[in-house]
This record gives C-alpha cells, sequence and structure tokens, in this order.
C-alpha cells in the first residue's frame, strides 16, 4: 500500500535534516531543504547530485561561504555559476572551481593568475586546463605550482 508521509522540517533536528539534505533524490524536498536557516543544511542540500540547477543557482549566492564551496564542487554546477564563482572573494571558493571537472578552460586561465598559490597548483592538475596556460604555469614563482604543470603537461605528451 503506498501512502503519503508529511514531515514538518521545522520540527526536526539540524541533524536530521542535513541527513535528509545528503540523502534525498526529490528535488522539491531538496528545493525546501535550500532555504533552511542552517548553513551545515544548505551545504548538504548543495553538494546532493540531485537538487536542481535552479536550488544550485540560488545556493550558488549564499552568504556562508562553505554553502558556496559545496556548490563550486557540485558536477551538476553550471558553467554560469562555476564563472560566477570563480571570481568569489573567498580563495577557498576558487579552489573548489579551479578542482571542478566541469570548469571552463576560459575561467581557469583566469584561476592560473590567481594570486593564491593553492589555486593556481589546482588549476596546474585540472585536466581541462589549456596547453597554454599549463606552459605560464610551469613557470610560475612557487615551486609546487611549477612542477604541477610540468606533471600535467608531461602527462599529456604521454597520451
Amino acid at each position: 500500500m503506498k501512502g503519503t508521509v508529511t514531515l514538518n522540517l521545522s520540527e526536526c533536528s539540524i541533524e536530521l535534516r542535513k541527513g535528509i539534505a545528503i540523502e534525498a533524490k526529490d528535488a522539491a524536498v531538496l528545493a525546501v531543504l535550500a532555504n533552511d536557516e542552517e548553513w551545515v543544511v544548505r551545504s548538504a542540500v548543495a553538494n546532493n547530485s540531485n537538487t536542481a540547477q535552479s536550488d544550485l543557482t540560488k545556493l550558488a549566492k549564499d552568504i556562508d561561504r562553505d554553502v558556496r564551496i559545496a556548490v563550486a564542487r557540485n558536477s551538476n554546477t553550471s558553467q554560469d555559476d562555476l564563472s560566477k564563482l570563480a571570481k568569489n572573494k573567498s580563495s577557498d571558493v576558487r579552489y573548489a572551481v579551479a578542482r571542478n571537472s566541469n570548469t571552463s578552460e576560459a575561467d581557469l586561465a583566469k584561476l592560473a593568475e590567481d594570486h593564491d598559490y593553492d589555486v593556481r597548483y589546482t588549476v596546474a592538475t585540472n585536466s581541462n586546463t589549456s596547453e597554454a596556460d599549463l606552459m605560464k604555469l610551469s613557470e610560475d614563482k612557487n615551486e609546487f605550482v611549477r612542477m604541477a604543470a610540468k606533471k600535467s603537461l608531461k602527462a599529456r605528451m604521454l597520451k
């Protein structure tokens, strides 16, 4: 027998709402939780691959940095949202964008010039980074960025 279960989320604990956000497959449930007052719940929604694009776009503008990081990590985040997040004032958000395998070559080119060496290092490891940008990064002032870029260039030559 199929039935409908109604759950008043406002009466649930933060841990339960977070758990629901992690496990939910229903975009309508995730849409409700995307408006939760607790950042940890919104972050779990942003990490969920079943979250609707419209909710990811909304969460990309969230006041909490960790929510924006989760959006930047989500493989379903749109190119437009990744482009906006690539300009975020938080280097942790830009780092997450640089890690995303769906980040465009154009956004990676901009991030290759980031003042934060962790962001540039991550750009050097992203398979979407252009060969020209890897060449530039192979001459970066930071040794680890240079090494990562050279390793990426070498790997491409072996293919």
